[in-house]
């Protein structure tokens, strides 16, 4: 995967790099080799293909990557990329404007913000072998 128009903080994690870029691609990344291990992509708002540019920071809690796009976070297995799940947070007046900010997590909530002033409370439950999946945010 090649990285461009890189506008986020990377992180890393067990020696493997996460970083997303305004291409609408996520990837993990050797942090030693720079090889990539895995890569993740979603769609441009409104459309079944094609890119998105709105992405955030990822978050690495127990084996899971959170990270955001547009109006969606998304949570991925840290191993194989592969998506746990997804949850829209609604719309704002300009779809293609909204960002999401980073991630913090603190007693099983995962809270951002949103470029239109909102601030979101993500519960996460155990759910199953899946691991977790987001009750309804609350937002402030």
């Amino acid at each position: 995967m090649e990285v461009a128009y890189v506008f986020v903080v990377p992180v890393i994690s067990n020696s493997t790099l996460y970083t997303s870029h305004d291409y609408g691609m996520f990837g993990a990344f050797d942090a030693l080799t720079g090889e990539t291990l895995w890569s993740y992509s979603w769609p441009f708002p409104g459309s079944s293909s094609g890119p998105s540019c709105t992405a955030s920071s990822p978050l690495i809690i127990d084996g899971v990557v959170y990270g955001g796009y547009d109006n969606t976070v998304f949570a991925l297995d840290a191993q194989s990329g592969s998506e746990l799940w997804t949850c829209w947070v609604g719309k704002s007046s300009n779809d293609y404007d909204r960002r999401l900010s980073s991630f913090i997590f603190a007693d099983g909530v995962l809270y951002f913000c949103t470029s239109d002033g909102k601030i979101y409370a993500l519960k996460l439950m155990m759910a199953n072998k899946f691991g977790t999946i987001p009750m309804l945010p609350l937002v402030f």
